[in-house]
């Protein structure tokens, strides 16, 4: 292992202790657990390099997850900035979501926001539609 990756991954291991910390999950990893977590991405089956890639928590802190190396899984890049806080079946849920604007005359298909959707508020395709459906009762 090179030493830029053996740093990367003692910079990622610190990240994730002290934000276990912080919000006061249980839970230590180091950076030989990071290490030993194989090289397939959880979420999309994408093979990785140890020097590529990122770390996930499967179950997110908010939702009752821990910092231990059960709960953390080898994703993508990707995968790992669109899951956010979402748990693996919220992730490929909102992967499938497809929503038709409710503008008439736009009928453009688009892939909302998952707040935007949890809320209910994914009727429009973007800030144009809305604004020009204000005030119209569409």
């Amino acid at each position: 292992m090179t030493v830029p990756v053996k740093r990367r991954l003692q910079r990622v291991a610190s990240t994730f202790n002290a934000k276990a910390r912080r919000l006061h999950v249980p839970g230590v990893v180091s950076w030989q657990m990071l290490a030993s977590l194989g090289d397939i991405c959880r979420y999309c089956d994408t093979e990785l390099r140890l020097e590529d890639g990122s770390w996930d928590h499967y179950i997110p802190f908010d939702k009752g997850g821990t910092n231990e190396l059960t709960n953390i899984v080898r994703c993508c890049t990707t995968c790992q900035r669109t899951k956010f806080t979402k748990t693996e079946d919220e992730h490929f849920e909102h992967g499938r979501r497809i929503v038709t604007c409710k503008r008439p005359g736009c009928g453009k298909q688009y892939q909302p926001r998952w707040a935007e959707w949890q809320n209910g508020r994914a009727r429009y395709c973007s800030h144009q539609c809305a604004g020009s459906a204000k005030g119209q009762g569409w």
